[in-house]
């Protein structure tokens, strides 16, 4: 039998926006309607989060999901009342946060942006995060998405950056996030 080797370690990992993700936890951002919600699979994700702390880190173009109590200082209410606990609550934004996500990532005020989470669980305590620079774009009028470009990468990040660089590890039981970054640039820490 012949036998061949070969290596996938500069291979590109296609990114997950590529295809169908009805059972993974999304966010979308309406920046015409000024208008922020999460999909029932993340609420499915947090089963006992009726509010929840809504995190952006600049730096790395990302929003994470922290559950938090109700009483709890900026809480957001990501879950409609009454009988359909898994239905997702539309939030209305104020202008101030949507002019400042929209210059934070370049975007256009008339169209939607959605994105897949990333889920991690670490001592009993789950939270979902957002990669900003992996929007999928829905402009007015155009029935297709456009998948944003990573300037760096044609279908993805390769093989050997993706394992060098995981989205979600753990870390003296604390969960780490991080987008794939350039060699060099420092990590933040949940």
């Amino acid at each position: 039998m012949l036998q061949k080797t070969f290596s996938i370690i500069n291979d590109e990992i296609v990114r997950g926006e590529y295809f169908s993700h009805t059972n993974e936890p999304m966010i979308t951002f309406n920046s015409a309607s000024n208008l922020l919600y999460v999909n029932a699979v993340s609420l499915k994700r947090l089963p006992e989060m009726e509010y929840a702390l809504l995190v952006i880190s600049a730096s790395e173009k990302r929003l994470s999901i922290l559950p938090c109590g109700t009483g709890e200082r900026d809480a957001v209410r990501l879950r409609s009342g009454g009988q359909a606990r898994n239905k997702p609550r539309h939030i209305r934004c104020h202008t101030d946060f949507v002019d400042k996500l929209i210059s934070l990532m370049n975007w256009r005020n008339d169209c939607r942006y959605r994105m897949i989470g990333y889920t991690a669980t670490s001592g009993g305590n789950t939270i979902i995060s957002f990669d900003l620079l992996s929007a999928e774009i829905f402009s007015p009028g155009e029935s297709a998405t456009v998948v944003l470009a990573m300037p760096q990468c044609g279908f993805g990040v390769s093989f050997d950056v993706r394992q060098a660089n995981p989205i979600i590890r753990m870390v003296n039981q604390d969960i780490e996030l991080s987008t794939t970054k350039v060699e060099g640039e420092s990590d933040d820490t949940i």
